[in-house]
């Protein structure tokens, strides 16, 4: 049975670098950080992806990631441990820049994981149904003998429930604001932490 992970407050914690990104979304403009961090949260709350839209409502332009300002969780290395004992197969499907590998090397990360469907190297973004169809056949797995965990309800969830995986979501971060209403019969199971898997697999 294969798990495929997002990365993004799935495996590392984004919590500094959403905000270093906001920064760098209002250098420049007239937009302060606490209203960008207010109308990030009401939006939220509302089901949304509240940086993302959050961006779009103030017009701003996009600006690079910052990916050094990522950390891992510190309960990923043991849960992947864990499910690697289990003899689970681990997998990638992230919306990310150039040199996923790479990080994922630098995190601690890349021996736990037998595939990486990347956006930026695959040429697919999330929730295009065709990157998780995409995982699938590449690994030879059916919808049902396979999980989807990650933390955004409209990138992770809903496309992966799309083309038949099982889902778990994990709220960490913004999400966590989201209305649990909103992952109904999306989410076969919800979690806060990494560590939570060892209860539902």
């Amino acid at each position: 049975m294969w798990i495929f992970f997002d990365i993004g407050s799935t495996l590392v914690d984004e919590t500094v670098a959403y905000d270093v990104y906001a920064k760098r979304l209002i250098e420049n403009s007239s937009v302060s950080f606490s209203s960008f961090d207010q109308k990030r949260q009401e939006l939220q709350k509302n089901g949304y992806d509240g940086n993302s839209k959050a961006r779009d409502f103030f017009n701003l332009e996009k600006k690079e990631w910052p990916s050094e300002e990522e950390v891992v969780f510190p309960d990923a290395i043991e849960t992947l441990s864990y499910l690697k004992k289990k003899g689970y197969k681990l997998g990638i499907i992230a919306n990310q820049p150039k040199g996923t590998e790479e990080r994922l090397k630098n995190y601690g990360l890349s021996d736990f994981f037998s595939l990486i469907f990347s956006s930026f190297e695959v040429g697919l973004s999330k929730p295009d149904a065709r990157l998780f169809k995409l995982a699938l056949k590449e690994s030879g797995s059916e919808g049902e003998n396979s999980f989807m965990v990650g933390d955004r309800l409209d990138n992770d969830i809903y496309p992966a429930k799309e083309v038949g995986m099982r889902t778990i979501w994990i709220r960490k971060g913004l999400t966590a604001m989201t209305p649990l209403s909103f992952a109904k019969g999306k989410a076969d199971f919800i979690i806060s932490d990494l560590k939570d898997l060892k209860k539902v697999l």
